[in-house]
């Protein structure tokens, strides 16, 4: 009877010692479960701090987005208006052209038929005052020059208008060339940057 309890007893220490090696194992377990949960939520929390990092980088381009956006609007509207003003003032000119050129065609017509009428008039005045021929004829010739110098000097102001016209076509050309060029350079450094 001392063996078999002596027996029972070796048996109960080894399941004792059993159940101890598999609690240590459990607490082990445990142990790293927990220690990778502490991990998983070490980088959790890194992951979500990366997350709001570039949610802010993200935020923050898209605000300088939406500011270029609307610089580009601004400047949109400022090159519209100036290519308005700028077709208003050509068509002005344009306008202003036709009007003294339709001018200057009237003021040439009517000079040409008082120049007719009164070589007209002098040619029939001769033929009727033939003794007064030489005295008229050196009258007629002053006239003629001073005439002359008139139609020289209209000549000369109508090829200076024409001059200013041709200029500032010209200066509204280049005005126009421009404005383009820096609307292109403003679009290609924009759009570049």
């Amino acid at each position: 009877r001392l063996d078999y309890l002596a027996d029972q007893a070796q048996k109960l220490a080894k399941k004792l010692e059993e159940v101890a090696l598999f609690q240590q194992n459990i607490r082990q377990e445990q142990e790293r479960w927990l220690e990778s949960q502490q991990i998983a939520e070490q980088e959790r929390r890194r992951q979500m701090e990366e997350w709001a990092k570039q949610f802010a980088k993200f935020a923050e381009k898209m605000e300088e987005y939406s500011s270029l956006m609307e610089l580009y609007a601004q400047q949109y509207e400022k090159n519209r208006r100036i290519a308005e003003q700028t077709a208003k003032l050509q068509e002005s000119i344009t306008a202003t052209e036709r009007e003294v050129l339709e001018l200057v065609r009237v003021a040439e017509e009517r000079m040409r038929k008082d120049w007719d009428a009164y070589r007209e008039e002098t040619e029939r005045r001769w033929k009727n005052q033939e003794m007064v021929l030489e005295e008229n004829r050196n009258r007629q010739e002053v006239k003629n020059r001073e005439f002359l110098a008139r139609f020289e000097a209209l000549e000369e102001s109508l090829r200076s208008l024409r001059e200013e016209i041709s200029s500032l076509r010209k200066a509204q050309e280049e005005g126009l060339k421009k404005a383009l060029l820096a609307i292109q350079e403003f679009l290609a450094a924009t759009m570049g940057g």
